[in-house]
């Protein structure tokens, strides 16, 4: 696996929840993680989670992903957008790789091996609690007195 992919997936496992990271990297030792950026997204705020739906662009390594995230801004139930903090447009959503439908979008001479590509939802998702807290990179730096995070 690529060095960057490594780092990505540890960044994202000190932000979220212990038992959200353990379920993602903990059960599977060749556990991955891949994103893109969204090309259709959208996250409405439902009773117990969020409801997910979308299309994401091109995602390096997306093949040999186990889990997949899924960037997109989040609306209230009045479809209103909901502030985040610290001017964060969007949330991370995690999904099993199972969840998706490949999109093969990813037509570039010499990086077929690459199993890069996009992806999306084969239906609405309901997501609960597998996603990025906003700022949570920069807190737990600052408080274990690491180096500071200026995005996530």
């Amino acid at each position: 696996m690529r060095q960057d992919k490594l780092n990505g997936c540890a960044a994202s496992s000190a932000a979220l929840a212990p038992e959200v990271a353990h379920k993602m990297w903990g059960e599977d030792p060749r556990a991955a993680l891949s994103w893109g950026p969204p090309i259709q997204s959208r996250a409405e705020e439902v009773d117990g989670g969020h409801r997910l739906g979308g299309e994401w662009g091109m995602s390096s390594g997306s093949r040999h992903a186990t889990w997949l995230g899924l960037m997109a801004p989040v609306f209230d139930g009045a479809g209103k957008p909901v502030p985040l903090p610290q001017g964060v447009s969007a949330r991370i959503f995690f999904v099993p790789a199972g969840a998706v439908e490949w999109i093969d979008n990813w037509d570039v001479i010499g990086l077929n091996a690459t199993c890069s590509g996009g992806y999306r939802l084969r239906g609405p998702l309901r997501a609960r609690r597998l996603f990025l807290q906003p700022g949570a990179l920069a807190r737990r730096a600052a408080h274990r007195g690491a180096l500071q995070v200026s995005s996530e």
